[in-house]
């Protein structure tokens, strides 16, 4: 087995973020690998201000959006990497990127020589997962690395009279 050195951690900001970053944190165990967080400004959202944008350029431009939201999200990041992992924090860099998010990280995975993906198989878009296919899907199907799946065990559960219902993550390797 290969020694994990990196791991990107999929950061959406859902409930299943600090999960994902724990599992990250848990699986990289005494290794000092390296944690990237990861974090994707879907560019379905940016075709939305370019429109917008058309009709109200004094007020708006994709280039201010995107670099707004790059600095609001890599402000969130930093929190919660100072509030809920500092010990790791000299483990721990941010990359946020723009595009679709499952080419993306795929992208980013290889450019950065990953060595595992840690992500939850659900977060932000449910709506575009019933028309398209979750982005989670798309890096299972096409990841030449390992992938993590984080799961929640109140929303997957099978009621099989387990007496490990106190857990409420599990990991599921992909």
């Amino acid at each position: 087995m290969k020694k994990i050195d990196k791991i990107l951690v999929c950061v959406d900001f859902s409930e299943y973020s600090n999960a994902n970053i724990g599992y990250a944190v848990e699986l990289s165990g005494n290794s000092n690998a390296e944690i990237l967080l990861c974090n994707v400004i879907n560019q379905r959202d940016l075709y939305g201000v370019e429109m917008v944008s058309k009709y109200y350029p004094e007020r708006i431009s994709t280039e201010k959006y995107i670099k707004k939201t790059i600095q609001e999200r890599s402000d969130k990041l930093k929190h919660i990497i100072k509030n809920d992992f500092p010990s790791m924090k000299s483990c721990m860099s941010i990359h946020i990127s723009t595009g679709v998010p499952f080419e993306e990280i795929l992208k980013t995975a290889e450019k950065e020589n990953a060595d595992l993906i840690v992500m939850g198989n659900k977060g932000r878009g449910n709506l575009s997962r019933t028309l398209f296919g979750s982005a989670a899907e798309k890096v299972f199907r096409h990841s030449s690395i390992p992938v993590v799946s984080v799961r929640s065990r109140d929303k997957f559960t099978r009621n099989r009279g387990d007496s490990d219902h106190d857990v409420p993550w599990k990991i599921q390797v992909v």
